[in-house]
């Protein structure tokens, strides 16, 4: 418990330091030497292209991957997303949602956070074994993400433009450093893996600092972008996208990894990456369509803070039923 109790509490400061950085900056307080935007874009992009490669290629290389429903992983976590976007929309309707609100719930039902916080949850709880996993399970992610989310929240803005073909999607898709670099580590680190090399022991030390470290500066950098406003409006849709993520969902999903023999690896390690990561929150990247396509920006970023706020009694009760399975 004093693990899931500091987890807790780091996630909370750094959200919070990110958050006063913000508001600081913003009021004048203290001249930043540069732009808030810049410095949220450094943060993310030393822990994707600095961190993660480190981390990824070293635990993928001891995961036990030699078992074939692993190939599974990444179909599975596919269908977790595009069931909470499905499941979103179903809502939608008893809700009242106009058009612009519809597109919003049905990327928050869509994009989780799955790389900061369900990647680091998984290394506190299953260590570097666990935390391997995450990379297979996420891997088809940015398919959903830029190949359905963003397509229909642009179809449902009132500015929308010209349609972007699906190979222009794809393109961008795959020109995404994340996406690039998570690719890359991951064909190292299987390589490695099948390979007859040991890893050196000083590895399982560097991934220990490595991806707290990475996942507290993802964390800062989205307290940048926080903003409480309008929460109360939201509060139906938000307890509502809860149910969503942290019931149905894992309910969904894990049953279909237990049918499918998860629980019968590594003592269930796979089911029990399965279980956290269908049960983690709103994603910040679910805030970038409002953005920039004109949508309800003030209810993804209410949907999104009440759905992470949930992470208070989501992580303890993790830290209670994944060792179970």
């Amino acid at each position: 418990m004093s693990k899931i109790m500091s987890m807790l509490l780091m996630i909370m400061i750094s959200l919070t330091v990110g958050y006063t950085i913000k508001n600081i900056h913003e009021r004048e307080k203290v001249r930043l030497p540069f732009p808030i935007k810049d410095i949220r874009k450094f943060l993310q992009r030393l822990t994707l292209i600095g961190f993660v490669p480190i981390t990824v290629t070293t635990s993928v290389w001891i995961a036990p991957i030699k078992n074939l429903q692993i190939i599974s992983l990444p179909f599975i976590g596919l269908l977790a997303l595009a069931s909470g976007s499905l499941i979103a929309l179903a809502f939608a309707g008893p809700l009242q949602l106009n058009q612009k609100q519809k597109a919003v719930y049905f990327v928050s039902g869509g994009f989780s956070n799955l790389g900061s916080l369900g990647g680091l949850i998984s290394f506190i709880l299953l260590g570097e074994a666990g935390f391997a996993l995450v990379s297979f399970y996420i891997f088809l992610e940015r398919i959903w993400y830029f190949g359905v989310g963003f397509p229909y929240a642009k179809s449902q803005s009132l500015k929308e433009g010209e349609k972007e073909s699906f190979k222009v999607i794809m393109r961008n898709m795959f020109v995404d450093p994340f996406v690039m670099m998570t690719l890359l580590s991951m064909i190292a680190g299987i390589v490695l893996n099948l390979s007859s090399l040991n890893r050196p022991e000083i590895f399982e030390s560097i991934n220990a600092v490595l991806v707290p470290l990475g996942s507290v500066f993802i964390l800062i950098s989205i307290g940048m972008g926080m903003k409480l406003s309008a929460v109360g409006k939201y509060i139906k849709p938000g307890l509502i996208m809860i149910l969503i993520k942290t019931l149905i969902i894992p309910a969904l999903i894990v049953s279909l990894s237990w049918f499918l023999g998860m629980g019968q690896i590594s003592d269930g390690l796979p089911l029990k990456v399965v279980l956290i990561l269908s049960s983690m929150p709103i994603g910040f990247t679910a805030l970038i369509p409002p953005s920039i396509y004109d949508l309800d920006l003030d209810m993804a970023n209410s949907c999104w803070l009440i759905s992470n706020a949930a992470l208070l009694i989501i992580v303890p009760l993790l830290s209670i039923v994944v060792p179970l399975l």
